[in-house]
């Protein structure tokens, strides 16, 4: 769960908390837990709890409270099949318009991901994770696609991050990271339209 001495972006503490599973999927949410847990008031509570029900990550039930979203199988697979539709091409679009400035931020960022494994904890590696995909699809050239792309990850389902739930898990999922850039920096379209896919496809693996 994230630190708890650390007062601030609640939201975003919660959210990373979410979406590694700390939070079973239709658990209800007491705000006094959190205050707790956290270290933060009521009314930032009340901010972090609405934020997350406009990201879809939390549903509001009048008269009860808050509890997890619950996703099937089916919703998110539906989910990574528009990302497949979305990044494949997007990251095509990366090999026409990135730099080779472009391509060491975005190795910079999968490392700092990769050697944060150890000793991170998940809100940090989560923000890690979109700091690497953030470098990599704002490169597309299509301020627009990269926008949507971005929404779409970080809107991710709770409680699903099932290739974080393990360390070997997490460290095939930096080695997807890994491999993109490699194939960035060989200009191999191909190699790196496979990265993507069996990166968005890796949950589908491990849940087979």
């Amino acid at each position: 769960m994230a630190k708890r001495s650390d007062k601030t972006d609640v939201a975003e503490r919660l959210r990373a908390d979410l979406l590694v599973g700390s939070y079973r999927p239709g658990e209800w949410l007491r705000q006094i837990d959190i205050e707790t847990a956290y270290g933060v008031t009521r009314f930032e509570v009340r901010q972090a709890l609405s934020q997350l029900v406009v990201a879809r990550l939390l549903e509001h039930v009048p008269n009860r409270g808050y509890r997890v979203v619950q996703t099937s199988q089916d919703e998110r697979s539906h989910m990574t099949d528009v990302r497949l539709l979305l990044e494949i091409p997007a990251a095509q679009a990366v090999l026409d318009h990135v730099s080779p400035a472009d391509i060491e931020r975005i190795a910079q960022a999968a490392q700092a991901f990769d050697t944060a494994l150890d000793t991170k904890p998940p809100a940090q590696l989560q923000a890690l994770n979109h700091q690497f995909h953030r470098a990599m699809f704002d490169c597309c050239g299509n301020p627009a696609l990269a926008g949507l792309i971005h929404d779409l990850r970080e809107r991710e389902v709770p409680g699903t991050r099932d290739s974080w739930t393990t360390m070997q898990r997490m460290r095939a999922s930096s080695q997807d990271h890994l491999d993109m850039v490699a194939a960035l920096r060989d200009r191999d379209g191909a190699a790196l339209a496979q990265a993507c896919q069996r990166h968005l496809n890796r949950w589908r693996s491990d849940a087979a």
